[in-house]
């Protein structure tokens, strides 16, 4: 190891591609031979500016072996033409790294979700759409910089990074992209709260601060409540000293599911069936804001207890029935209806200037501890077709998320 970092050091080394796969192949050697470590080589060539490459052999989904692959042989989930996930993806091998042009950076990808917007993209139904044919899906997730080249300021090899531009194609090991569509995180918060940081979360805050002017001791009503928007949605509301009715549907662990939002702050959690009698009974105030993921019955159940002049703001729907708005509800209560989507308008209007602003802002509740990320299940890229299985459990209670640079075989539960 100390030879290595002499040779680093001598300023005879290169940041070049080669010169890195040759790198981790010896360190590669090296962290073999005797127990996990971690260790940071840095190049530094005549007039080039510092380069650093952190291989860190101790990290479970981390390895330098996994690195070495993700370079040498990148690979990802491909599809050629729309259609239901199991039957159009395939995974293939990609061409070896390209080395970085001006304003790009290398990436090797750590955790990346699936969420029901990637599947919908993949089924031709979400409205940004990637060309075809070879797309690879994914538009959420955290990467580690490998390299970066000429012009890119602020960005280090080593780094974490999440996409600030939705359809980047996060479900690789690894590629060469613009920076600029790319945001610096701080690895304390953590691989869960990173690779879930930028859809979820900022998709509660916008909805809680753009609709209706709330101050402390309002309440907003969510169905979906255990989902992971929802969860993000009682604890960013508890920071700002907003009160919370939660409706879920009944479930084999409901005592479990209430206990734990509960913990995040929930004031009220609830069924459909139970809710006008639970709010009754829980002297809360009719909320301002109602939020729906869910549609049908359940989004109707949140209009009828929004106070007059109450708005209800639709950002999903996993029953796939539609929002019916009440002619009572508008004429005598004057609810209002609106619909969210962070990756569209929100995120136009946003720019990429407005989007980093946000999730910095979600980074420090995490940092400070007011925010704390959905549990995960990982499954390496060559168990894709057991990741879409486990999102068909009921009442799942965690994000199913693949970890496109982890070795098949390895468990990254």
């Amino acid at each position: 190891m100390l030879k290595i970092l002499r040779q680093f050091r001598s300023g005879s080394a290169t940041a070049c591609r080669s010169h890195q796969q040759r790198l981790l192949s010896t360190a590669t050697t090296v962290a073999g031979s005797g127990p996990p470590t971690t260790f940071c080589l840095t190049t530094q060539s005549p007039g080039s500016r510092r380069t650093t490459l952190l291989l860190r052999a101790m990290a479970a989904s981390t390895t330098v072996s996994d690195m070495t692959t993700a370079v040498s042989k990148p690979r990802a989930l491909i599809y050629d033409k729309p259609g239901e996930p199991l039957a159009t993806l395939a995974l293939r091998g990609l061409p070896a790294l390209r080395e970085c042009g001006p304003g790009e950076v290398q990436l090797r990808f750590l955790q990346s979700p699936i969420n029901p917007s990637d599947v919908n993209t993949i089924q031709g139904k979400y409205p940004i759409q990637p060309p075809l044919p070879g797309a690879v899906p994914g538009h959420e997730g955290v990467a580690e910089v490998l390299a970066v080249g000429p012009e890119v300021s602020g960005l280090s090899a080593g780094d974490w990074v999440v996409p600030l531009t939705p359809a980047q194609g996060t479900w690789r090991s690894a590629g060469t992209f613009s920076a600029a569509h790319w945001h610096k995180v701080p690895r304390e918060i953590g691989l869960e709260a990173a690779s879930t940081l930028i859809i979820n979360p900022p998709t509660a805050l916008a909805m809680l601060e753009n609709f209706v002017e709330l101050k402390q001791g309002d309440t907003v009503a969510q169905n979906g409540a255990s989902s992971a928007v929802g969860e993000a949605v009682i604890q960013i509301a508890r920071a700002k000293g907003l009160r919370t009715i939660n409706i879920i549907r009944e479930r084999p662990n409901m005592e479990a599911t209430v206990a734990r939002l509960r913990d995040l702050g929930a004031d009220l959690v609830t069924t459909e069936e139970q809710l006008k009698d639970d709010l009754k009974a829980s002297g809360l105030p009719s909320p301002l804001l109602g939020l729906n993921c869910v549609g049908g019955s359940a989004a109707q159940a949140v209009t009828r207890i929004l106070q007059d002049g109450g708005t209800l703001v639709t950002y999903g729907g996993m029953s796939m029935q539609p929002v019916t708005a009440p002619t009572a509800a508008m004429i005598f209560k004057d609810i209002s209806f609106r619909g969210f989507w962070l990756t569209g308008r929100w995120s136009q209007a946003q720019g990429l200037t407005g989007r980093a602003a946000s999730l910095d802002r979600i980074v420090q509740m995490y940092l400070s501890g007011s925010l704390r990320p959905p549990a995960v299940k990982a499954f390496a890229l060559g168990r894709w077709k057991e990741a879409f299985a486990a999102l068909e459990a009921p009442h799942r209670g965690h994000k199913v998320v693949l970890a496109p640079s982890t070795a098949d075989g390895e468990d990254v539960a």
